[in-house]
């Protein structure tokens, strides 16, 4: 069995984004049918009590390894899945921008796969990062704000870069408020999540309903390696189970989501969200008229799933199609190929009478993340990326 990296920048080397989180593409090169199973960390949370599920670099904790879909194995490999494309992602949350590796192993033959090598993009001091403190009011809320001054160029999360490039540029003054409850392996989220700019008391953006007891990580990027447009990246990701009974009925664990917020500086606001819908790319507009960008992880699947498949059946995405390519040109010419749809928000208003079962128990209820008030764009859907 061979594990291919896609997005290697030589032979079992990947760079990886300092304090971000980076992308590792993947293609088994082996008969599909002997093996599925999972591929996994050789380093990971072992502790049951504790119900930890996330992987880390061969010496470092520092890097996690992250993979979604409630397996608690590690990436599970079906007939879906096994014969595409298959993703890690590497959250990186040390202070030190070192090199590391990562193993992988195969736990139906209980073999190591590869070793990959982690270097780092850049290593200088003004990187951009994120830093959390208290509020001046107490512990009760946290502030997430941005330091440094090379900002990376901006690529989507499932077409990932093998050069990872930076500009230099002025951090922005960007904010993030939430309250989090401590656990015993990373804080987690215990609000909605607010997004400020510019010291304005008004929020941007807010991300609501069910980011329970996930942790939270942000990035900051550049779209044309200026400060016009960027783009404020912010995770959620769900690696430590060890929550109450009752909450834990609903709670896919190990599993990560997330919105890339395009903000248009001049404007002072969020226009475009991206994020992901079945393994593709989905571009969302928001309305010009709308200040409030109303971000949300649905708690009920049905609803959204079928509004979604729906939408799908307007679209003709080509064979790995990266939207960003598109999305690039509308921004310099300040146009929309926007289709004339309803808002996710109004659809699932116009279908209420359709029920539907509510959301799957266990690991199975399935974290759905939409802008509630953005419109789906039909030239800014991605191919499958698993295909």
């Amino acid at each position: 069995m061979n594990l291919k990296i896609l997005n290697e920048e030589k032979p079992h080397v990947l760079q990886y984004l300092p304090y971000g989180v980076t992308t590792l593409q993947m293609k088994i090169e082996a008969d599909p049918h002997e093996v599925l199973d999972c591929i996994y960390p050789n380093k990971k949370g072992t502790d049951r009590d504790e119900k930890l599920f996330v992987g880390f670099a061969d010496q470092s904790e520092d890097f996690l390894v992250l993979w979604g879909g409630g397996s608690e194995g590690g990436l599970k490999l079906n007939s879906d899945n096994v014969h595409g494309r298959l993703y890690f992602q590497i959250l990186h949350k040390g202070n030190m921008t070192d090199t590391q590796s990562i193993t992988l192993r195969h736990r139906g033959t209980d073999t190591s796969i590869t070793t990959i090598k982690l270097e780092p993009a850049e290593d200088s001091t003004n990187l951009v990062r994120m830093k959390m403190c208290s509020t001046k009011e107490g512990n009760e809320f946290q502030i997430i704000s941005f330091e440094g001054s090379k900002i990376p160029l901006y690529y989507p999360r499932w077409f990932p870069v093998k050069n990872i490039q930076y500009s230099n540029i002025d951090v922005p003054n960007i904010k993030i408020k939430f309250k989090v409850r401590e656990s015993a392996f990373i804080p987690q989220v215990d609000s909605d999540i607010d997004i400020f700019l510019n010291d304005d008391p008004n929020p941007i953006a807010r991300i609501s309903e069910d980011w329970r007891y996930s942790s939270l990580h942000a990035e900051l990027f550049t779209i044309f390696g200026d400060s016009d447009y960027l783009v404020l990246r912010l995770w959620c990701y769900w690696v430590n189970a060890n929550f109450s009974f009752g909450s834990s009925i609903n709670i896919e664990c190990p599993d990560y989501e997330r919105f890339d917020f395009l903000i248009e500086m001049k404007k002072k606001k969020v226009t475009y969200v991206g994020t992901d819908f079945h393994y593709q790319e989905w571009w969302y507009k928001i309305d010009d008229g709308e200040d409030f960008t109303r971000a949300k992880i649905a708690g009920g699947i049905w609803t959204i799933e079928r509004t979604l498949m729906g939408l799908k059946e307007r679209f003709n995405t080509k064979e790995n199609f990266d939207p960003m390519t598109l999305l690039k040109v509308m921004l310099k010419q300040e146009t929309t190929a926007l289709s004339p749809m309803k808002t996710l928000s109004e659809y699932i208003q116009s279908n209420r009478s359709r029920t539907g079962p509510n959301r799957a128990v266990g690991f199975f209820g399935k974290h759905i993340p939409y802008p509630e008030n953005g419109r789906p764009v039909a030239d800014l859907v991605s191919s499958v990326v698993t295909s």
